[in-house]
């Protein structure tokens, strides 16, 4: 049973998709008179100072967007400064409905008469779910911050369609439209029914590796854009390196090497995602907020490289802050009876649609009878050794957290229980929103300390793939 921990997150986003918005909001006149006048914005000697200062707060805390864009919509309405900045949303900050049209539904809520009362609005939210979903935690009482018709508008709309075919939004505002007399509603939901019988499912993935005739069927659980980095080093002992960068794109069924350099230091690693990025900025435009990166590296590095606090050449902040960045081992890559192992393990009973709790294994110090647990994830409140991570990426095991630093500790056990409430496919995005939540609680200084290592083999470089590619 898995439950979904909140209705709003933090949002990824580039800073130029930032600029974009504060100037779509700049245009907005009644905007000063309104959102600015939240007492946790820093003021500003000019009104473009305000504004960004409006947008970096919002952009840094979970459902002030979608409050601002409420606030902003209930004063300008359809004016065009308001289409541009829906414009702008739909293109960083994408929805599975657009972002004037969920606006749009929440003002007709508010508007209506007779909405049902709080414990009726969960009852019909619930009806509306599959049998492995909850209702997020925070509304088992009122929410404080938005009314829970409107906290539960903004929660299901991000659901889209299910695997199923079912569209829990339509079904709530059909619920909803039967206790209130708003025929506009009746309009909204023929409308985005529309919408999403023209829109594409992405479906979990089953795709076939091949070693040596033998086909291996992995389950992906693939976003739309995985930006994957191979970092290898020329020799054993060298502090030289290549770097590859591939482009996983979901839809295709092949990836795209689109950056190579070779020799490089670590110190250069940075402008070589900066430059591998740059070649899929049109891409990040309109996927931005579901890129992932995935870094392929050797233990020594997947033990000692802070990756994720790593800042691109001329970025304000680190790239644990605007990607979800996942780190992989090169050495079960370049092995192939430990990647087998991996693929099997994978497979094994579908594991990542269950919940984290089913299938982890928590340890605050080496355990000599790890192996019975073969197949679960390990969630480690210590640094472990090169040794220890070695075996538990030669045997297989796809998914490692673990701290960097003694001060961590506290935090992944705090991590560890809200990821107890989660499915474990969450994991890296509640590990996203925990980095941003650190860097900025600790004035700028770490994310944290914290390593996911996370083995999906079916994105592997084709270079490095068993047998040849297909």
């Amino acid at each position: 049973m898995s439950i979904e921990v909140s209705a709003y997150y933090i949002w990824s986003y580039h800073y130029d998709h930032q600029k974009k918005l504060v100037n779509a909001l700049l245009n907005c006149t009644n905007l000063l008179s309104t959102t600015l006048s939240w007492p946790d914005i820093k003021s500003g000697d000019t009104k473009q100072q305000q504004v960004e200062n409006l947008v970096d707060t919002c952009l840094r805390y979970p459902g002030r967007i979608e409050l601002l864009v409420d606030d902003l919509f209930s004063h300008e309405r359809d004016s065009q400064n308001m289409l541009k900045v829906f414009d702008v949303l739909d293109q960083v900050i994408k929805l599975p409905v657009p972002w004037k049209e969920v606006t749009h539904l929440k003002s007709l809520l508010t508007e209506a008469c007779g909405i049902p009362n709080h414990q009726e609005l969960l009852n019909m939210c619930g009806k509306c779910l599959s049998t492995e979903e909850r209702l997020p935690k925070e509304v088992s009482q009122e929410p404080k911050d938005r009314d829970t018709v409107i906290y539960l508008t903004d929660w299901l709309v991000r659901k889209g369609r299910l695997s199923t075919g079912k569209v829990p939004i339509l079904e709530f505002v059909r619920e909803v439209g039967q206790s209130v007399n708003k025929p506009e509603l009746n309009i909204w939901v023929n409308e985005m029914t529309a919408h999403f019988a023209s829109t594409v499912v992405e479906p979990v993935v089953k795709t076939v590796e091949k070693n040596e005739g033998h086909e291996i069927s992995t389950t992906s659980f693939l976003t739309p854009l995985h930006l994957v980095i191979v970092l290898e080093p020329k020799s054993k002992k060298s502090k030289k390196y290549n770097v590859q960068a591939w482009l996983f794109e979901q839809g295709k069924n092949y990836p795209k090497q689109i950056h190579e350099k070779e020799n490089i230091v670590l110190k250069e690693l940075p402008e070589q995602i900066k430059q591998a990025r740059g070649k899929i900025n049109q891409l990040l435009i309109q996927n931005q907020n579901r890129l992932t990166l995935e870094f392929f590296l050797p233990i020594d590095l997947l033990l000692s490289y802070p990756l994720e606090e790593e800042y691109l050449p001329q970025s304000k902040g680190p790239i644990g802050c605007d990607y979800y960045v996942l780190v992989r081992p090169l050495e079960r890559l370049q092995n192939e009876d430990a990647f087998l192992r991996l693929c099997k393990i994978w497979n094994q009973g579908e594991k990542l649609p269950q919940s984290f709790a089913s299938c982890a294994r928590w340890l605050t110090e080496i355990d000599p009878k790890w192996g019975k647990d073969l197949g679960k994830v390990f969630s480690l409140n210590f640094k472990p050794e090169p040794a220890f991570l070695g075996e538990l990426i030669g045997f297989g095991t796809p998914i490692v957290m673990w701290i960097r630093e003694e001060t961590a500790k506290e935090r992944h056990s705090r991590l560890h229980q809200e990821w107890s409430c989660c499915r474990l496919a969450d994991i890296p995005k509640t590990l996203y929103e925990e980095r941003c939540s650190i860097f900025w609680d600790q004035d700028k200084k770490h994310t944290g300390h914290l390593s996911l290592l996370w083995d999906d083999p079916t994105r592997v470089p084709p270079s490095f793939q068993l047998g040849p590619p297909t």
